[in-house]
């Protein structure tokens, strides 16, 4: 049975940066809250907007006075709707949508961590310890702590790596 080390590395990250935002206070399943970036104004209200027209009133789907003074949302639409990740809150309801938004950033980190490991692995066949490692620290890094208040920065940070991965294969000719 082939080793999933990209597995384990991103269940590491995700229980560290569990643990060290519970304890500065920034867990939002533990009580903690974000003060940085637009997560709590922004996206908990676009999530909020998004659960209401999908699920109540689809008719207002392509308009809103919350867009300004009104207009047309549907590039709010396309720049919330392109993480899959965002989907995720809809699964909750609209009073937990701060631990929804946590829960995608730790899942968010999870992958990065473990897109990281494998591309490691696949380019430079490190050791496990090794990849693990760095997959961790690149995704526990400071540049990533700083983007937690804006989610949807952290979708380029997770799925860089398997860009690289794919950019490197093509330049060698693998893909058609």
């Amino acid at each position: 049975m082939k080793k999933r080390t990209w597995i384990f590395a991103g269940f590491l990250a995700g229980l560290i940066f569990f643990i060290a935002s519970w304890i500065g206070s920034i867990n939002f399943l533990m009580g903690g809250t974000i003060h940085s970036g637009d997560l709590i104004d922004q996206y908990i209200s676009f999530f909020a907007y998004f659960q209401h027209t999908l699920l109540h009133d689809f008719s207002s789907i392509s308009f809103s006075f919350s867009n300004g003074l009104g207009g047309n949302t549907a590039g709010n639409w396309g720049y919330y709707l392109l993480s899959p990740f965002n989907f995720i809150a809809l699964l909750f309801p609209t009073k937990f949508l701060p631990q929804a938004l946590y829960i995608i950033i730790l899942l968010k980190v999870m992958v990065a961590s473990a897109s990281f490991c494998w591309m490691s692995k696949k380019l430079h066949h490190l050791a496990d310890p090794w990849a693990i490692s760095l997959a961790v620290a690149y995704a526990l890094s400071s540049y990533v702590i700083t983007y937690i208040g804006n989610l949807m920065w952290l979708d380029a940070i997770a799925f860089l790596p398997l860009l690289v991965v794919f950019v490197t294969q093509l330049s060698k000719g693998h893909f058609s």
